[in-house]
């Protein structure tokens, strides 16, 4: 009995040093993103050592830091330069929160959501969405959001095709998945309004300090799309 309490006592000790340092990091964090983030996530060793035994906080902890640093580049007016480094630096987030807690939801909308639409990113994202696919098995929804960026924003439909029919075999996948992936499988071109109401989707998805975000490509797409016609 004297052992379970110790070893007990042991690991919330560990969990409370592992929860204080990944705070102090957060902290510092949050300062340098007044300079644009002038420091980089840290090493994914590094913070499996902070973790310990919880790793869900290194998790969380990478979340909170994209969400930090997302705020900065919405925010603020930046060179070119500055926006790529900010976007590698929250993608890298994105993958270390993947690494440690690869069934957390957050990880993939934001994911999808964001960084998704950086054209420097956008396969790479698809490739973490589809590997977190695999953990979450029941899902339906990582593999769908990640087969439609697939096709409309890499033009690469047998990717698409892949994730989608994926998709379609997982419990509660809507009519569409199957539907979109015959279609591609096709040749058939989605238009505009296929994007708009995937973004529309994605606005529904993402939480509210996000909207904004979306909303401007939505309008972006809904201004070409009236051009056109």
């Amino acid at each position: 009995m004297q052992k379970r309490s110790l070893i007990a006592a042991v690991f919330v000790l560990c969990a409370g040093v592992s929860l204080h340092v990944l705070s102090r990091h957060y902290m510092s964090v949050y300062s340098a993103t007044a300079h644009l983030t002038s420091q980089a996530p840290s090493a994914f060793l590094v913070q499996s050592v902070a973790a310990g035994p919880a790793p869900g906080l290194a998790a969380d902890y990478n979340i909170v830091a994209f969400s930090t640093l997302f705020y900065e580049v919405s925010s603020r007016q930046l060179s070119q330069q500055e926006k790529m480094r900010a976007y590698e630096y929250l993608f890298n987030y994105i993958d270390q929160a993947q690494r440690f807690d690869p069934w957390f939801w957050d990880v993939y909308r934001l994911a999808i959501g964001i960084t998704g639409f950086v054209p420097e990113y956008t396969r790479k994202v698809i490739l973490l969405t589809e590997r977190g696919a695999h953990h979450r098995n029941w899902d339906w929804e990582p593999p769908f959001l990640a087969g439609f960026l697939a096709h409309n924003l890499l033009n690469d439909d047998r990717l698409a095709v892949r994730l989608l029919q994926l998709s379609a075999t997982r419990p509660g996948a809507p009519p569409l998945a199957l539907g979109l992936a015959a279609k591609f499988l096709a040749g058939e071109k989605g238009g505009k309004q296929e994007g708009i109401a995937f973004l529309e989707y994605m606005r529904r998805l993402l939480p509210k300090e996000y909207h904004d975000y979306i909303e401007q490509r939505i309008a972006r797409l809904k201004s070409q799309n009236l051009e056109e016609h």
